[in-house]
């Protein structure tokens, strides 16, 4: 099954660039480790915010792989921190819609 999570995170005022290079260099080779597709990541300045979207396909579903992915050795030793860049965040799950008329 494949399945998408949009993530929007809100930064703390002026920490966006240590934040991006920080989740470039540490969040995205471990999550593409566990097997994740970082499919887009943007910037919205005016608000402080960092959207980015991933995807998993796998038979045990979005919710356990990321749980496996928070448990993972990579993940459990990462030293950066990047709760002490984002002020709250937003998660959901979205589902793919055709948008195409056969």
């Amino acid at each position: 099954m494949l399945e998408y999570q949009l993530r929007i995170y809100h930064i703390r005022p002026g920490t966006m660039a240590d934040f991006i290079e920080g989740w470039r260099t540490h969040v995205v080779p471990i999550r593409e480790q566990q097997g994740f597709k970082i499919l887009h990541a943007f910037e919205h300045a005016p608000l402080n915010e960092f959207v980015w979207l991933l995807s998993w396909e796998g038979d045990e579903g979005f919710a356990a792989a990321d749980a496996a992915y928070a448990a993972s050795p990579a993940r459990q030793e990462l030293t950066w921190d990047p709760h002490l860049y984002i002020q709250s965040m937003e998660l959901r799950i979205l589902k793919s819609v055709p948008f195409q008329l056969s």
